[in-house]
């Protein structure tokens, strides 16, 4: 009976070490995002950047109230003036570089654009003048040619008779002069005609130009379109946000929130709309149901009420293992 009295001892002692590393540790695990926020500062911002430290302050603080809004809680970050948590810095280099001259691709295509529009609009006028002169031309040359034929057989009658009366030489002169203006005319007319055809043919070769054009630019553009969050980076051995480029003010929040968003745990979504998205191509500066998806997921794995809840099926299966050894090594009663 001794023996496994003691043992049955040992056992409780060791079920409630087990219990106090348990509490220590789910101490330990609650001091995270979730639970305690962490404080962010702004380091150094290169003035190449032309943007100054209150604005982005500014940006960063929407960045980190968009987090804080999410999680009812408690917020998850809050500014600290120097040396917080998190240190978010802006370093110029290539990216910045390409982001401006991609900027003024963008601006160059719009203008293409416009000149493109205002030469389809010229286009589609000459062609529409085009088309109906066509048309008109045709029913005058028809007109005309069965008119003509009508007077040159009244006329050659007139001549195997010896000539006309004077009534009917009259009416022929005065149908052969208007027949000679209607020619004249149809003549003009053909050469309005001629001339819209080479108009149509050069804003033609001018429109496809400029499709080329802004075709090239816009092959440029996707070049360095679409790439991961390269704009800035989160470094967690040095809790550093590092922004390298942004095109404009909601791209710059939206690489903010994100980098944030890394900062305090959160992984890449697949939404393509949502802020953790890895490719920054959504404009939203608001959360989609991917992002607080994510956002809980990572509160509730760090909640201590989780933990405990981990560290109690831990602690009811070695009791359950130690009342199974108990049972099979007991002896009986003498």
């Amino acid at each position: 009976m001794d023996k496994p009295l003691r043992s049955v001892g040992i056992i409780i002692i060791l079920i409630l070490a087990v219990s106090g590393t348990g509490y220590f540790a789910v101490k330990k695990i609650a001091q995270n995002p979730c639970n305690l926020p962490k404080t962010w500062s702004i380091g150094t911002i290169d003035r190449r950047f032309t943007i100054s430290k209150d604005m982005v302050q500014a940006y960063a603080a929407q960045a980190a109230k968009t987090w804080n809004d999410a999680y009812a809680p408690n917020p998850l970050l809050s500014y600290l003036a120097q040396g917080g948590d998190i240190s978010i810095n802006f370093v110029y280099d290539e990216r910045q570089r390409t982001t401006i001259q991609n900027e003024k691709l963008k601006r160059s295509i719009e203008e293409d654009k416009d000149q493109l529009d205002d030469l389809k609009q010229t286009l589609d006028s000459l062609k529409s003048e085009y088309t109906t002169l066509g048309q008109t031309i045709d029913a005058r040359t028809k007109a005309y040619t069965e008119h003509l034929a009508t007077h040159n057989s009244e006329a050659g009658y007139w001549n195997t008779q010896g000539g006309a009366p004077n009534a009917e030489y009259q009416r022929l002169q005065r149908e052969a002069a208007a027949l000679e203006t209607e020619r004249a005319a149809i003549n003009r007319d053909i050469a309005r005609y001629n001339t819209l055809g080479l108009a149509i043919q050069n804003y033609g070769k001018s429109h496809n130009q400029v499709v080329s054009t802004i075709n090239q630019k816009i092959e440029t553009l996707n070049e360095t379109a679409l790439r991961e969050f390269e704009e800035g980076t989160y470094d967690p051995s040095t809790n550093t946000i590092t922004i390298y480029e942004y095109s404009d003010d909601t791209s710059l929040k939206r690489v903010l929130t994100h980098e944030l968003g890394h900062a305090i745990g959160l992984q890449h979504v697949d939404d393509k709309q949502a802020i953790m998205y890895a490719v920054n191509e959504g404009t939203n500066l608001t959360l989609t149901e991917a992002d607080k998806k994510e956002l809980l997921r990572i509160c509730r794995e760090r909640t201590p009420e989780a933990m405990l809840e981990k560290l109690k099926a831990t602690r009811d299966g070695i009791f359950h293992h130690a009342e199974s050894s108990l049972l099979g090594t007991a002896v009986p009663a003498q």
